[in-house]
């Protein structure tokens, strides 16, 4: 008998411990179904070029060049994966598809120095697993340059930040921040 009664205040000592854990620790709620984020890139510019922009070594004032790039399979990627992140962990499955209104490299060389900008214009629309549309935003991004010797490294750089803090101001928009 005496057996029994520890053998009972220990298997009730070992609930209450676990269930204790229980209440402190509730459980992850799993899904059932993982939850997808689709991005769809959409490119409405109207004059797409393959080439790169020109900067020539030595300028003078008056050259100028403007590029709308093809966007490539890395800046496709690295937006999807933007976006992707930015709405990971939502309850529900979304869509989302984002457009490029605008976007160029520019270099003009003045009297006095050279100057390099680049332009980026998109809008994107969050749908729900229904395709119902849930928002929809807009915004743009200038930035711009002024060294002594403007590089094509630099350029691209350039570019590549106005593709990234336009969908980041868009997708801001979105959440109502």
């Amino acid at each position: 008998m005496k057996l029994l009664k520890s053998y009972y205040a220990v298997s009730m000592m070992i609930m209450v411990y676990f269930g204790s854990l229980a209440i402190s620790k509730p459980l992850a709620k799993k899904r059932l179904f993982p939850q997808a984020i689709n991005v769809e890139i959409i490119d409405q510019r109207p004059q797409v070029e393959a080439r790169k922009i020109r900067i020539p070594l030595n300028s003078f004032p008056g050259q100028n060049d403007k590029v709308a790039p093809v966007l490539s399979e890395r800046n496709k990627r690295l937006i999807d994966k933007q976006i992707k992140d930015y709405y990971k962990g939502r309850e529900r499955n979304t869509y989302v598809k984002c457009y490029f209104l605008e976007s160029y490299q520019a270099y003009v060389s003045k009297a006095t120095h050279d100057q390099e900008y680049a332009y980026t214009e998109v809008k994107i629309e969050l749908y729900d697993e229904n395709r119902a549309l849930l928002k929809t935003c807009h915004a743009q991004t200038s930035l711009e340059n002024t060294p002594k010797k403007s590089y094509l490294l630099s350029m691209n750089s350039l570019y590549n930040k106005t593709l990234k803090l336009a969908i980041d101001s868009c997708l801001a928009q979105t959440a109502g921040k």
